[in-house]
């Protein structure tokens, strides 16, 4: 319990004092790393309920930097920032998962269905200003042997969801709850998708946005979604893997959906195992199509980096696995 309030690591820097919950946490340098030392002194994450808040923080010089931007404030801070508003596109995936251990997403005609009935483009031009890339697979399209339309079920096809829906029965869930962390402008993008879906499927539609992200987790963990929810993934090292295994692999840690399917994990200990990368990509290339059959998750689409940094930084560092680079980034 303690380690949880102060985390003891074996990187450049170390906690001081204690993580104040809903507040900020400030880390020193430290004593015993023995590499290269981090830039600044000292570093203060703050905490902020919504992004809003945080780029009012910002804004008021309260920040030295700012990463998570909130896209209808997107225009005003590349008017008001410039070049300080750091850009590039992203490899982080939005996706809309599917609980498969609710009997009305059971079927997979019925997730395709829902899956046909979006059009990604325009949620992003409406909702985004056209900055991100609609998903049509599940790698990130900045990734090395990245296929480009993998996903048949990611581009609106009205005729052919209803269809796939008429096949499976019908939709016979009652009002389809979709669900989002609150905090994140998840709002306006998941509207539009549930306003798509009723005018393509019929079927009638609640937002449920009222859990903050720790609560949201562990409503995923412990399996309390009871219609489409709404999460996120980002690489944590440059393998095709990164973006299956797992959120998708049996009983993984992040598999939210609850997929199970033997040929897909067998896969994968084929990719693991296999005696070069490029024999690798092979195994985890099968992996994904039967993800672009199955659709455990809807892909949406891939996000595009923005950062903001104020006067009082000399050179602002972006690691693309683990976003902004606070130790690498240096003040004047």
């Amino acid at each position: 319990d303690a380690c949880n309030e102060t985390p003891i690591g074996n990187g450049p820097y170390k906690i001081e004092g204690a993580w104040e919950r809903g507040v900020q946490i400030n880390l020193t340098r430290s004593d015993s790393w023995k590499g290269e030392p981090g830039k600044p002194d000292k570093i203060n994450y703050r905490i902020f309920a919504d992004e809003g808040s945080g780029y009012s923080a910002f804004q008021a010089g309260e920040l030295d930097v700012m990463y998570t931007l909130p896209s209808e404030r997107f225009k005003d801070a590349k008017a008001s920032y410039g070049d300080r508003l750091y850009e590039q596109p992203g490899d982080s995936l939005n996706y809309i998962g599917m609980p498969l251990y609710n009997e009305n997403f059971t079927d997979k005609r019925v997730r395709q269905a829902i899956s046909l009935a979006i059009d990604r483009q325009s949620i992003i031009d409406a909702v985004f200003d056209g900055r991100y890339t609609p998903a049509t697979g599940f790698i990130a399209p900045t990734f090395q042997n990245v296929r480009e339309g993998v996903c048949t079920y990611c581009r609106k096809d009205v005729e052919k969801a209803q269809a796939l829906l008429a096949e499976a029965g019908g939709w016979k869930g009652g009002k389809l709850v979709l669900w989002a962390n609150a905090g994140s402008s998840h709002e306006a993008w998941l509207q539009a998708a549930g306003d798509q879906i009723r005018a393509a499927l019929g079927i009638d539609y609640e937002l449920r946005v009222n859990l903050q992200f720790p609560e949201y987790l562990e409503a995923a963990d412990n399996r309390k979604f009871t219609g489409p929810f709404r999460l996120g993934w980002g690489p944590d090292y440059p393998s095709l893997e990164t973006y299956l295994a797992p959120l998708y692999g049996t009983g993984a840690d992040s598999n939210s959906s609850t997929f199970s399917n033997p040929e897909f994990d067998r896969l994968m200990k084929q990719g693991d195992s296999a005696s070069s990368i490029e024999e690798a990509v092979t195994f985890y290339q099968k992996g994904e199509d039967i993800l672009a059959e199955e659709l455990p998750v809807i892909p949406m689409f891939w996000r595009k980096v923005g950062a903001l940094y104020s006067e009082n930084v000399d050179n602002f560092v972006w690691n693309q696995f683990s976003g902004a680079d606070y130790g690498a980034t240096s003040l004047k």
